[in-house]
Order: structure tokens, then sequence, then C-alpha cells
């Protein structure tokens, strides 16, 4: 009971991290997030009591969806580029992901139509190489909502 519990914490937390708060949640994370707002102890127990119980009953019958805060691939091509300040510039792939990519000054800038491939670099370090030559330091942004 209680590793379940700590499973449905985990959820909750991979849920709000990163570009994923951004998007639309689980209405029965909703209900588990709303909970913390109620000022009386025994009526936010209550709340998070009937909260919990169909996450728990998902997570037990297998229907607890997982999604990926990740990329959906790590190649593809380049559907559209734009200057984003300084020295950065933002590139969305043909599946939707978008990425961040920082520029030094002197780089060939990735054209639409470019093949790139993406690996992962250091701690959230990724690496953004177009048509098997200029590489890049890229941050990944998610899919746009």
């Amino acid at each position: 009971m209680r590793r379940a519990g700590l499973m449905i914490g985990a959820g909750v937390l991979a849920a709000l991290a990163g570009p994923a708060a951004a998007q639309k949640l689980d209405p029965r994370l909703e209900a588990v997030l709303a909970c913390p707002r109620i000022t009386d102890a025994a009526q936010r127990l209550a709340c998070f009591d009937a909260a919990v119980t169909p996450l728990r009953q998902a997570a037990s019958n297998g229907s607890l969806e997982a999604r990926s805060l990740g990329p959906k691939a790590l190649d593809g091509k380049v559907r559209a580029t734009k200057g984003q300040g300084y020295n950065n510039l933002l590139v969305q792939l043909e599946n939707g992901d978008r990425w961040l990519l920082t520029l030094e000054g002197n780089e060939r800038l990735p054209k639409v139509g470019s093949d790139v491939t993406i690996r992962r670099g250091a701690l959230s370090n990724w690496w953004f190489k177009v048509d098997k030559g200029q590489t890049f330091q890229a941050r990944f942004l998610g899919q746009p909502d």
C-alpha cells in the first residue's frame, strides 16, 4: 500500500516536471493537485483520499498512462527555424519536437529540410548535429501546445 502511494507521488512529480507542466494534465492528477488549496485539515485529507482512489485503481489495472517528457525521436528533418535573441535559434522538426540551439557566431545555420541527428550529452545537455556536419549545443523545449 505504501509502495503504491510512493509510485503515485512519483507519477505526480514526473507529470509536473519540465515542459510537461504547460501541457494539459490528466483529470485524475488535477484532482490531487487541487487538494492542497483546502485549508481545513480534515477536508484536505478527505480530498486526497478521494482523489488518490482513481489513481490507485488506474495504476493497479495498468491504465495509468506514462507520458515521455523527452523528444519523440533522435533524428529527423528541420521543418522551421526562427532566431531567438542574440545567440539562439529555435528549430522545429517535422515530428513537432522543438529545440533551442546555442550559436557560437560563425556556424552554418540549419535550413528547412536539413537532416538532423540528436544525441544526449552530460546532465541535461543535448547535441544537435545537422547534415552530418555542424554540431550545436541544444535544449529540448517540447511539443507546441
